[in-house]
C-alpha cells in the first residue's frame, strides 16, 4: 500500500514537471528588448525686412456728368504719377485695374431712383524702396478722392527663407531629442516620423487705411516686418 502511494506521488511529480516545461514560452529569454521611441517638438521664427511694398489705391467719385467724372479720374491719376516721380518711383510701377463707370442710385419714398453716375478705379503701386512708404502715404492724402485700401510688404527669395526657418526648427528638435536621450543614457537612432513643418509667412498688412481721419499718418505707419515661423514634431528611435 505504501509502495502504491509513493508510486502515484512520483507520477504526479513527473506530470507536473512536464507540464511546466511545455507551458513555458519558448525562446522568451532570447528575444531582444524592443527599442524605445522619443517624440519632441520645436518651433523657430525669424523676422525679415520687406524688400518692396505693394500699395493698393482706390479712386471713387459720384457726380451728374460722365465726362466730368472721367476728367477727374484722369487728373487724380496724373497727380499720382507726378507725385510718384518725386520719390523716383517709375511709371511702370503704377498699374490701373478694375475701372468702372455706372449709374448711381438713391432711395426716395422707399423707391430707388437714378442719381447721376459713379466712377471707380483700382490702382496698384509697387515701391522698390520700403523706407519711402511713409512719405508715399502722406503724398496720397493730398490727391482728391483717392484713398489707400491696403499696404502689403513683399519679401524676395521667400521660399529660400522659408526653407531656412524650417531647417532651423528641425535642428532645434534634434538637439532637444539628443539632450533627452543623453539624460536616459541612450543614443538617438533613425528618424521614424516627422511632421509637415512648412514655414508660414505672416506679413503685416494694413487694410482700409483711409485718409483725412485726423490721425497723423507718420504715427499710423509703424515699421513693417515679415515674420516666418515653422513648427515641427519628430520621433526618433532610441538605442
Amino acid at each position: 500500500m505504501k509502495f502504491l502511494v509513493a508510486f502515484i506521488a512520483f507520477c504526479l511529480t513527473v506530470i507536473a514537471v512536464v507540464y511546466i516545461l511545455h507551458s513555458s514560452p519558448k525562446g522568451a529569454a532570447l528575444e531582444p528588448a524592443k527599442s524605445g521611441v522619443i517624440t519632441v517638438s520645436a518651433e523657430h521664427s525669424e523676422s525679415f525686412k520687406p524688400t518692396s511694398m505693394l500699395v493698393s489705391l482706390q479712386f471713387h467719385l459720384r457726380g451728374q456728368e460722365k465726362n466730368l467724372l472721367i476728367e477727374a479720374s484722369k487728373k487724380s491719376i496724373a497727380q499720382l504719377v507726378e507725385f510718384s516721380s518725386t520719390l523716383n518711383i517709375p511709371e511702370d510701377s503704377i498699374a490701373a485695374q478694375q475701372f468702372s463707370l455706372e449709374k448711381a442710385w438713391t432711395w426716395e419714398n422707399n423707391k430707388r431712383k437714378p442719381d447721376g453716375f459713379e466712377i471707380s478705379q483700382s490702382i496698384s503701386v509697387k515701391l522698390s524702396e520700403p523706407q519711402k512708404i511713409s512719405r508715399f502715404v502722406e503724398g496720397i492724402a493730398t490727391i482728391s478722392d483717392m484713398e489707400i485700401a491696403s499696404i502689403s510688404p513683399i519679401l524676395a527669395d521667400e521660399s529660400q527663407k522659408q526653407n531656412g526657418v524650417y531647417q532651423a526648427a528641425v535642428k532645434k528638435a534634434r538637439n532637444k531629442a539628443e539632450a533627452l536621450a543623453k539624460a536616459s543614457e541612450k543614443k538617438l537612432g533613425k528618424v521614424i516620423f516627422v511632421s509637415d513643418g512648412t514655414a508660414n509667412l505672416e506679413p503685416v498688412e494694413f487694410s482700409a487705411l483711409r485718409m483725412g481721419n485726423g490721425i497723423s499718418q507718420s504715427r499710423a505707419m509703424p515699421e513693417m516686418e515679415i515674420q516666418i515661423s515653422s513648427q515641427v514634431q519628430m520621433s526618433f528611435e532610441l538605442k
